[in-house]
């Protein structure tokens, strides 16, 4: 797990092969952090979180969902805010090694202190990690970058980080030029840059699998998408249109449980929280 409450630049990030590595103002197991939850497993896939520590507005905090040793590769994440959507938004939201997990980062915003819970989806297969990094987003403005999956491997989840100030609009799967309509072939991801001077770099991750048993679910203007019934999800994402990328932002796009169902283990919604503007919700479900 991961705890910062530093109100400027976060700490660098460096990889290693395919782990990355903490350095700089981060702190790894810092006095009075929370333990990972295991939410439980379903289908091969085990379900874990973390929270956040409470910070006050106008500073950030972050956290690791770390994936438990029986199933430590990671398939997709989640972040979910506590408070209104107006008063948090998404930093970073991307796969993290050493330990293998999620990380998760929100700035609160305004309004009162606030906690943000990372999910992880974690398996015991093997999964391909593909990384598209190093493209300069300008001040003041946005820009996606994507990463594609290798030939015959399909997304199962994804994420960004950023070198710089700015937050998160869109991080999604998306279709490439390909035979059909499925947005299976990699990772997406819209950032605007907060700055009004200095040009930032974004990083975007697509974690892939070779198999077949997947379902690509999406809802335009809905707040979630469900899986198919026997359907499990590895992950999900949201999507703002363009034009809109200086005034909205990614607050929650997390996991949840079915109501009323057998159990509590957070593998049925994709649940995309957002401001008011319109966005397409997508969900990524295992099945069979």
């Amino acid at each position: 797990m991961l705890r910062s409450s530093v109100p400027g630049s976060p700490g660098s990030i460096r990889r290693s092969g395919t782990a990355l590595l903490l350095t700089g103002a981060f702190v790894l197991g810092s006095d009075g952090a929370e333990a990972d939850t295991n939410l439980g497993s379903v289908a091969g896939i085990s379900y874990v979180s973390d929270t956040t520590e409470s910070v006050a507005a106008p500073f950030y905090n972050e956290a690791i969902a770390a994936c438990p040793s029986a199933r430590p590769e990671p398939l997709g994440g989640g972040i979910y805010p506590s408070g209104d959507a107006e008063q948090a938004w998404v930093e970073d939201l991307d796969p993290w090694g050493g330990p293998q997990g999620w990380w998760g980062r929100f700035r609160n915003v305004s309004g009162p202190a606030k906690t943000a819970t990372v999910f992880a989806m974690c398996t015991g297969r093997r999964v391909k990690a593909r990384r598209a990094g190093g493209v300069p987003v300008a001040a003041n403005d946005s820009r996606v970058r994507r990463a594609r999956c290798p030939k015959d491997t399909h997304v199962t989840g994804g994420g960004a980080t950023f070198h710089g100030v700015g937050r998160l609009v869109s991080s999604y799967p998306f279709d490439g030029p390909d035979a059909n309509r499925v947005p299976d072939d990699g990772w997406a991801v819209r950032y605007y840059n907060l700055s009004t001077t200095n040009p930032a770099y974004l990083y975007v991750d697509a974690i892939c699998l070779a198999r077949k048993r997947l379902r690509y679910k999406k809802a335009f203007g809905a707040p979630s998408v469900e899986c198919p019934n026997g359907g499990h999800l590895t992950g999900g994402g949201i999507r703002h249109p363009r034009g809109v990328a200086s005034s909205a932002w990614m607050n929650t796009s997390a996991p949840i449980d079915t109501t009323g169902d057998i159990d509590s283990i957070p593998d049925d919604i994709w649940y995309a929280r957002a401001t008011v503007y319109p966005r397409t919700v997508y969900g990524i479900c295992l099945v069979g």
